[in-house]
């Protein structure tokens, strides 16, 4: 089982390097100015990369929501996890916004209250960093894990997704504002990574490899995107090679490093690696080195936010829960 753990952490590790390498290379060019690239090294599966992370949330998630006493708990060990390291990757980006001025990123007082909370999309208040978007179907799709805790319905977490997914139809018939309320777009991939679970752990019944065909045929109708479709039918396989215990070769130490400190990577590099690339280029340094020394900032910074910041604290706060944990029930 360890093995296979450290497999989904490799998978995190590429998922973080792909969309780093999305932004710097193929975002990079098509939204900031051209870069003098090849068109094979503009990455444009990199972008992918999110959506492989939100297969692997629905995983661990999932696998959290099986092992914790109480909702209370959950949010506790969720808001530890996401909010510290965001509050501090959040400052630091807009403080090198400040000091490094660029046209295209600027922010408000007002908007900078409103990122703190996670919760900016839902104001209509947009994001500092453009990597905060994936943030809200995360929480969200926390906040619909909480329930189930709430009213025990773990248990029937297959008849839950098979509502789920007919509200997904219906919303692609007629939108609404639940779409976003109920992750109805990118709840496919959640979906898909809570069915991959269920085999892991030897629960499957026919109807959870049926819901993951059904979340195949929902990514093409939502996203209208075959290319999309065709990314997401790969990640199927891989997901299906995991959990059947076919990939346990596959951990490899800088993938594992990179996936320990993906969350601070995520959230630390798309700002700041884009407004590095800019002003290097612009003092007349070589594209390749442009790029290269903004992946090694990212990656010196989301190694110094885990190790400095993010693992500590997460073992602090940790310590605390076990200990009033303790104290409650001796």
């Amino acid at each position: 089982m360890q093995n296979r753990i450290s497999v989904l952490d490799s998978f995190r590790g590429i998922a973080a390097a792909a969309v780093m390498l999305f932004h710097y290379t193929a975002f990079y060019s098509d939204h900031i100015m051209v870069l003098n690239l090849p068109d094979f090294l503009k990455f444009h599966y990199g972008q992918y990369g999110v959506h492989l992370f939100f297969m692997i949330s629905g995983f661990v998630i999932f696998m959290t929501v099986s092992k914790v006493s109480s909702p209370a708990t959950f949010l506790y060990k969720r808001f530890i996890r996401l909010y510290p390291t965001y509050w501090i990757s959040l400052s630091i980006t807009a403080l090198f916004i400040l000091v490094f001025p660029f046209k295209l990123y600027s922010f408000s007082f007002n908007q900078l209250l409103g990122n703190l909370t996670m919760f900016q999309g839902l104001m209509g208040i947009s994001n500092i960093d453009g990597s905060y978007w994936s943030l809200l179907p995360e929480l969200l799709f926390y906040l619909m894990m909480v329930v189930l805790i709430m009213f025990k319905l773990e248990r029937r977490i297959g008849l839950l997704c098979y509502i789920w997914i007919v509200c997904m139809l219906l919303n692609l018939l007629r939108p609404s504002v639940l779409e976003v309320l109920m992750n109805l777009r990118f709840g496919v991939f959640f979906m898909a990574g809570i069915m991959f679970y269920k085999i892991f752990k030897s629960e499957s019944g026919i109807h959870h490899h049926f819901i993951i065909l059904i979340t195949n045929a929902l990514v093409f109708l939502i996203f209208k995107d075959v290319e999309t479709n065709l990314v997401f039918a790969f990640l199927i396989l891989v997901f299906y090679l995991f959990v059947y215990g076919k990939l346990n070769f596959f951990h490899h130490k800088v993938l594992s490093f990179l996936g320990a400190i993906s969350y601070p990577l995520y959230l630390i590099h798309q700002t700041i690696g884009i407004i590095l690339i800019y002003w290097l280029i612009k003092i007349g340094l070589n594209t390749y080195i442009a790029i290269f020394s903004a992946i090694f900032v990212a990656l010196l910074l989301g190694t110094a936010l885990y190790y400095r910041f993010e693992r500590p604290v997460l073992t602090y706060l940790g310590t605390k829960l076990r200990t009033k944990s303790s104290t409650v029930n001796s």
